[in-house]
């Protein structure tokens, strides 16, 4: 390679992905760019990035717009002038020559040596380079890429149609049989974006291989749902409790954050709770799932905030690789668009996912539907967990439903039972509900900024308890 050219390659911006999609050049081939202009916008399975010049002169690009290339492959090169360009690929075509006069006779020998049934087998050149999850594959059962038969960019995908040819091959027969019939005249071909495709190929590993499960309750709501409409703070303050209180509950439901792998479970030791977002209206940018990481740590406040920031990034088309990257939990909320029940499905590397519908016809429920790999827990402890959200989900809805007048809705929010008792502060102070772990009464809570919640024990018995308490402060 000259000394005047810099490669540019692909960066791994994901772990998960192997390949990119080149989805523009932001300047033109063959043209002057300075140092950290940016070139090119790469799309991953989960976000796009761009790419930028490490250095100035003329840049040449060495793949096309709309192609699948793999990671760290060389996407351009940049030269003083353009005659390092010509420099550059006449050096490219000698060294290509140069390597298959000394590698075919090495490739034949490996084919022959790996070929215990001596048949004559001709394996062109090819450069046979295995991914981390397909050499992983090769190297336990023992076996060479070239051996399978399988040359340049050898994937997961790529190993497995070998060791499992009579199943795939029935696989292959029936989508043969859908491709026969369905392209018809009147059909027009739309090309899946890469975060789609890698989408299917995530929940398809993810739905194929577990046990799933599903269970369900339904909450009660008194029309508080439609009562919500009219006040958009109480719909994003639900949605962010709900977040909160389903981080605690894992606390006490590990089974939820565990991952099944080769005859054993495998725990997470943080919670970060995915929350699914696909926002109408908003065009282009389609299902994403920022993390809200180690949130059982985090104050309501705390959840709020961050959720109005990941809204501002889907929004803008700016949530990073760090944003949507180690959920351990999933949370998928339909309840706005109408949808009553569905089947929400498994995530990529989780074992467990939480459904929220809307109100049913009647307007007096909504459901919770959790959706689970019974290789990892059991009905009855799904259930359990789901019962004990609906009583922590009843007592929030009763204290988000104040008096349009509140000072302040976010903070000051006390339950109607609750409001005698807060108006009587003055004469009858001895009355007031207070916590049942720290004692405080209303009135201090609400001077702290807190509230109370009504909760529900397992002997059936209700009690109070201030956000502090619940928080673990």
């Amino acid at each position: 390679m000259p000394n005047n050219i810099t490669e540019i390659k692909i960066p791994q911006e994901n772990v998960n992905d192997e390949t990119v999609v080149i989805a523009e050049f932001m300047v033109d081939d063959m043209s002057s760019v300075e140092t950290d202009t940016e070139i090119a916008c790469l799309e991953t399975s989960k976000a796009t990035f761009t790419v930028t010049a490490p250095k100035s002169g003329i840049i040449h690009f060495l793949v096309e717009i709309g192609s699948e290339v793999p990671v760290g492959n060389v996407l351009a090169i940049i030269g003083k002038d353009k005659s390092d360009i010509g420099s550059y690929h006449r050096s490219e075509s000698t060294v290509k020559i140069a390597n298959m006069q000394t590698e075919i006779p090495v490739l034949q020998e490996r084919t022959q040596e790996a070929n215990s049934s001596k048949q004559n087998v001709w394996i062109e050149y090819s450069d046979v380079r295995p991914t981390m999850a397909a050499q992983r594959v090769l190297t336990e059962k023992g076996l060479i890429a070239e051996q399978l038969g399988l040359r340049g960019l050898v994937k997961l995908s790529d190993v497995l149609q070998k060791l499992e040819p009579e199943s795939n091959k029935q696989k292959a027969a029936i989508i043969e049989n859908i491709l026969e019939i369905s392209p018809k005249a009147n059909m027009q071909l739309r090309n899946l974006s890469k975060a789609k495709r890698s989408e299917i190929q995530f929940l398809t590993s993810a739905n194929s291989s577990a046990l799933l499960s599903q269970v369900s309750v339904l909450v009660p709501t008194n029309g508080f749902f439609k009562k919500a409409l009219n006040e958009p703070s109480c719909t994003k303050q639900f949605s962010s409790r709900i977040i909160f209180e389903v981080s605690r509950l894992l606390q006490k439901y590990p089974d939820l954050q565990c991952l099944y792998h080769n005859g054993q479970a495998y725990q997470y030791t943080d919670t970060n709770i995915g929350y699914a977002m696909c926002i109408e209206g908003v065009e282009g940018h389609g299902l994403k799932v920022p993390v809200f990481r180690n949130c059982d740590k985090m104050s309501l406040d705390d959840i709020v905030s961050a959720k109005d920031a990941f809204l501002e990034k889907y929004i803008t088309n700016t949530l990073s690789l760090e944003d949507l990257d180690g959920g351990t939990f999933t949370i998928t909320d339909l309840s706005a668009s109408g949808s009553w029940l569905f089947n929400p499905l498994l995530n990529y590397m989780q074992s467990a996912i939480l459904g929220i519908g809307g109100e049913n016809p009647q307007g007096d429920a909504f459901p919770l539907v959790l959706a689970f790999d019974h290789r990892v827990t059991d009905g009855m402890t799904a259930t359990a967990f789901l019962n004990e959200l609906k009583e922590r989900l009843v007592s929030h809805q009763k204290l988000l439903q104040v008096d349009e007048d509140a000072t302040d809705i976010n903070r000051v929010l006390i339950s109607d039972e609750l409001k005698p008792a807060a108006q009587s502060v003055k004469t009858t102070e001895e009355e007031l509900p207070f916590c049942s772990r720290c004692y405080r009464d209303i009135d201090e809570l609400i001077q702290m900024g807190q509230y109370l919640i009504q909760t529900i024990g397992r002997n059936g018995q209700t009690q109070m308890q201030c956000t502090i308490c619940m928080e673990g402060l």
